[in-house]
Parts: C-alpha cells; sequence; structure tokens
C-alpha cells in the first residue's frame, strides 16, 4: 500500500519587493523573459520570484545597469534559470531558462549558411 504525505501547511510569506542594490542582479531573467515575448507582468513575476511591482520597476529601467541591459539585450548564449516554468510565446513549449533554447537554437540552424564547396 503507498502512504501518501500530508499536505504541509506551513504558511508562505509574502513577496517583498526587493531593494534598489538588488533590483540589477534578478533583472537579467526579467529581460530575457521579455524579449521572448512575454509580456504579462504577472506571469514574469511567478517565474522569476519577483513582486509585479519590481518587473515594472525594471521595465522602466531608471537604474542605469538595467537600462544598458535592456539596450544591449541578453548576451547571445547566455540562459538564465527560472524560479518556475512558463510558455514560450514563440514554440509554445514550457521552458525552464531564459531565452528559450529551443527558439534559440532553431534561429541559429536558420542563420547558419551552408558551406560552399
Amino acid at each position: 500500500m503507498i502512504q501518501r504525505r500530508k499536505p504541509s501547511r506551513s504558511k508562505e510569506k509574502p513577496k517583498q519587493a526587493l531593494t534598489k542594490s538588488q533590483l540589477p542582479r534578478r533583472a537579467p531573467a526579467v529581460i530575457a523573459l521579455m524579449e521572448m515575448g512575454v509580456n504579462d507582468y504577472g506571469e514574469i513575476a511567478y517565474a522569476t520570484g519577483l513582486t509585479v511591482a519590481d518587473v515594472k520597476e525594471i521595465d522602466a529601467a531608471e537604474d542605469r545597469k538595467i537600462r544598458r541591459l535592456a539596450t544591449q539585450g541578453t548576451p547571445a548564449g547566455t540562459y538564465l534559470p527560472l524560479n518556475k516554468p512558463v510558455r514560450c510565446p514563440t514554440c509554445n513549449g514550457m521552458v525552464t531558462m531564459a531565452p528559450c533554447v529551443a527558439c534559440d537554437r532553431r534561429w541559429d540552424e536558420t542563420s547558419v549558411e551552408a558551406p560552399v564547396n
């Protein structure tokens, strides 16, 4: 007979907004999701473990480090882990890293020219 665990009834602490010094460290994952095409702040907050207010602040790009990252974009070959999986708007796959590895690889395969003999 299989024994089932009883669900824990621990109360989760509500998410607290990050301080100004903590935002730049969490911004790359938010920006990578936005570059993928995820526009819903709630979904981005869910995936990154931030509050909606933090996502709005990162999107406003008032901090110079965040602004630089937002304008330059996520570096090629950089994949950032997410706290919770979200659906990629391009390929409709569930992703746990941003940007979507499947879409990124497809783009790389189509952009490579055939070798000339």
